[in-house]
């Protein structure tokens, strides 16, 4: 599985699935995608477990942590603390 996001806002540009049974999962994708949803919506999404959904919290998890390193860089760097 493969999220692509955009760096500055989080929000989720498009995913790649492969695999068995991925079918059940494009339809999250699909609706957080059309509703220009970001990674960090995506991992706040409750999945049931143990089921293949919940592997979308991942990727979604690292995406939204990086994304606010980013953004918190950038307003140090904005404020002059770096």
């Amino acid at each position: 599985m493969k999220v692509l996001c955009d760096p500055r806002t989080g929000e989720i540009l498009g995913a790649g699935l492969c695999g068995p049974e991925v079918g059940g999962l494009v339809h999250e994708l699909a609706a957080i995608i059309y509703f220009r949803g970001t990674v960090a919506n995506l991992a706040r999404i409750p999945h049931y477990h143990p089921t293949l959904a919940e592997i979308l919290t991942h990727p979604a998890e690292e995406l939204a942590e990086a994304s606010r390193r980013k953004r918190f860089v950038r307003s140090c760097r904005s404020a002059g603390v770096i």
